[in-house]
């Protein structure tokens, strides 16, 4: 059920974070065609400031104005575009971190089942995801890669159907991370 709820809320959200990222694309899109016709605006006001020095070099100075004024705005939409996908680079490695422990809980509940090949599964399964989050995340690096040989021993303790060996030790490391991590 927990699961279940996870996984609808990890969707939810990179469903919205989609959403976000394309509504800011289009905005960046829409900010670069208003420059282009600026642009173009103020090549043709240019030729007629040299007919008419009057009128014409006020419109002009407004019109740089404006076009200084969009190019700011097009600059903050771009910063604004590069901080979406560095949020969503790091909800994604969140995430990994997330299925991790759900797959060590699943492997723990198999175990418990007495179902060996499904717990062997999951938390094979869920070994890769621990060793990549290591990576991602340095201040943790040490204590979710050094669960290797335990996720070894357990794995191997299971395969010879010596369910006796439980997984607390690993989700306890990991749902410490997590708790971090998500500060």
């Amino acid at each position: 059920m927990i699961l279940r709820i996870l996984q609808v809320a990890m969707f939810i959200l990179l469903v919205w974070l989609t959403f976000q990222f394309s509504l800011l694309n289009s905005q960046v899109n829409t900010l670069q065609h208003l420059g282009q016709q600026q642009q173009l605006l103020l090549e043709s006001t240019l030729q007629a400031a040299d007919k008419d020095n009057g009128k014409q070099r006020h419109e002009f100075a407004e019109l740089t104005t404006q076009l200084t004024k969009m190019t700011q705005i097009q600059q903050k939409n771009t910063g604004a575009e590069q901080q979406l996908k560095t949020l969503q680079a790091k909800q994604s490695k969140l995430n990994d971190l997330r299925k991790a422990y759900i797959l060590v809980l699943e492997a723990e509940a198999a175990r418990a089942l007495n179902d060996a090949k499904t717990a062997q599964a999951r938390l094979a399964a869920a070994k890769t995801l621990i060793w990549k989050a290591g990576s991602h995340y340095p201040a943790h690096k040490k204590s979710l890669q050094g669960l290797m040989k335990s996720i070894d021993l357990t794995l191997g303790a299971w395969k010879r159907k010596d369910l006796s060996k439980h997984t607390q030790a690993i989700y306890s490391v990991i749902a410490q991370a997590l708790k971090q991590q998500e500060k």
